[in-house]
C-alpha cells in the first residue's frame, strides 16, 4: 500500500503523523459541537427526538471521544515500519471509524429529514 518513492522518505511519514494529530485535535472539537448541537436543539430549540435517537446521539458522541482517546494514545506506539501497522494504516482507521460514526449519526437523526440537513 505504501508508495516506492515514499518508504525512505521521513518526510512523507512525519507530514502523515502530524495529519493524524491534527484530525485528532479536530475530532475533540467535533464531540463537542456535537454535544452542544444536541443540547441546543432538544433544549432551546425543542426539537422532539425520540428516547432512541437521544440515546444513539449520546451513545455515538460518546464513542466518539473513546475511539479519539484511543488513537490519540496509540499513535504514538505506531513506527514507521513498512511492513507493520504505520501511520498511513492509522489514517485509514481513522477515516473508516469516522465515516461509520457519521453514517450512524445520520441514520438515527432521520436520513433526509435530518434536522443536520436542513
Amino acid at each position: 500500500m505504501v508508495p516506492d518513492w515514499a518508504r525512505e522518505q521521513k518526510e512523507f511519514w512525519e507530514s502523515i503523523r502530524r495529519r493524524n494529530l491534527w484530525f485528532i485535535k479536530l475530532r475533540y472539537a467535533v464531540v463537542v459541537m456535537l454535544s452542544v448541537f444536541l443540547f441546543f436543539t432538544t433544549v432551546i430549540f425543542k426539537i422532539n427526538y425520540s428516547k432512541t435517537q437521544l440515546i444513539a446521539g449520546v451513545i455515538i458522541i460518546a464513542s466518539i471521544l473513546l475511539y479519539n482517546l484511543v488513537l490519540h494514545r496509540l499513535r504514538k506506539y505506531v513506527k514507521f515500519d513498512v511492513a507493520k501497522f504505520n501511520p498511513l494504516y492509522l489514517s485509514l482507521f481513522q477515516m473508516i471509524l469516522d465515516f461509520l460514526a457519521l453514517l450512524m449519526l445520520v441514520y438515527y437523526t432521520g436520513g433526509i429529514e435530518s434536522p443536520l440537513y436542513m
